[in-house]
């Protein structure tokens, strides 16, 4: 036996020499084919690319970009230019709401009060003799607010003999008297809306009892006031 496991030990040395120069001589093999496929995609690129067909797809499809770019930007314009229009176009309706509305002749209700005078002759006792009141006086307490009753522009603010430090709001065909302030907030040309603060209640030269005189003229006469404001 031992003049044979020599032998026995040497070929399968051989054997397993072998065995690996062909393993490498495969992944040789290999490594080389993936090289030449390398390269021969990269010379069909290359010569694709100097080709004509190459140069004008490319040409295309650069100007196909820059027409879809155009073409984006015009639209994201005019959806802007659109969004811009729709506000505006809500805001002037706002606008033309308002106006109407405060054009519309509505009104708010007399201030909470004892009426002590209303509209027609009665007795002065101040002035001991018989006057025409022109509208109603109600009571109140000094310092309180007096607004508009009715949105309007301001006619004249002036100091009547009778019914004292007067503003008067003119509504259309209508003129509205707020007189017997302690203070006047508002001049002749104001712009005012219904419920704006015109000034303070006081009194008057013949009544001296704070309270507001308000009247209101339709036309040539002076009606009274709760059939406007009610």
């Amino acid at each position: 036996m031992s003049k044979i496991w020599p032998v026995a030990a040497w070929r399968e040395k051989f054997i397993a020499s072998v065995c690996l120069k062909r393993r490498n001589n495969n992944l040789l093999k290999a490594v080389l084919l993936v090289c030449l496929a390398a390269l021969l995609s990269g010379a069909v690129l290359l010569g694709f690319k100097d080709n004509d067909n190459f140069k004008n797809t490319a040409k295309n499809l650069e100007q196909l970009q820059v027409e879809n770019i155009t073409e984006i930007s015009g639209n994201t314009a005019q959806n802007a230019e659109g969004d811009v229009k729709l506000k505006l176009d809500k805001q002037v309706k706002m606008s033309e709401a308002v106006a109407e509305e405060n054009s519309s002749g509505k009104a708010l209700p007399l201030p909470v009060g004892k009426v002590n005078q209303k509209l027609g002759w009665y007795y002065n006792e101040y002035y001991k003799d018989w006057r025409y009141h022109t509208g109603f006086d109600i009571a109140g307490t000094l310092k309180d607010n007096v607004v508009a009753l009715q949105s309007g522009s301001v006619k004249e603010v002036s100091n009547d003999m009778l019914s004292g430090l007067t503003a008067v709001v003119e509504s259309g065909d209508i003129l509205t008297y707020y007189g017997a302030l302690a203070e006047c907030n508002v001049k002749a040309g104001n712009k005012l809306a219904a419920g704006e603060k015109i000034g303070i209640i006081g009194t008057s030269p013949g009544e001296d009892y704070p309270h507001l005189h308000i009247a209101v003229k339709q036309g040539s006469g002076f009606i009274e006031p709760d059939k406007i404001f009610n």
